[in-house]
């Protein structure tokens, strides 16, 4: 059944990527001058972003981590997910000897300060919208 509905998905992948891209493209626009966060890169020297989830991360300078701002953009009715903690913070890998006393400060960073702002391919203009301003105004208040 997985692979059916995978195999179907597939047909529409260059409209799905399409929507993604235009996604990205009107968070990009309105968050261009938010000061706080990081966005995600359009293009590298190897790629370019089809923006699959939106994820920005919370620079030093603002004084709470993600979970904070997240919280706070529910509380707005803007849905929110965490980023990925890194596997050597992983509950179940803990019990394990494979990470003991590991630090990893970038992933660490980035568990802490990122998350994805909603992006799935039934939004609309509007939502991508309510979803920045209200980005901005947690932002703005800190």
């Amino acid at each position: 059944m997985q692979a059916a509905i995978g195999l179907a998905q597939l047909e529409r992948i260059d409209q799905f990527v399409k929507k993604k891209r235009w996604i990205g493209s009107v968070y990009q626009e309105q968050l261009q001058d938010i000061d706080g966060v990081v966005l995600p890169p359009l293009r590298t020297d190897y790629s370019e972003n089809i923006y699959w989830v939106f994820g920005i991360v919370l620079k030093e300078s603002y004084p709470h981590e993600a979970e904070y701002v997240m919280a706070k953009l529910a509380a707005l009715g803007v849905g929110t997910r965490p980023f990925f903690w890194g596997m050597h913070e992983q509950p179940v890998l803990k019990k394990y000897p494979f990470y003991k006393q590991e630090s990893l400060p970038v992933c660490e960073n980035l568990s802490r300060r990122g998350f994805y702002l909603p992006s799935g391919l039934a939004l609309q203009k509007e939502q991508i919208i309510y979803a920045a301003e209200k980005l901005k105004e947690v932002i703005q208040q800190k």
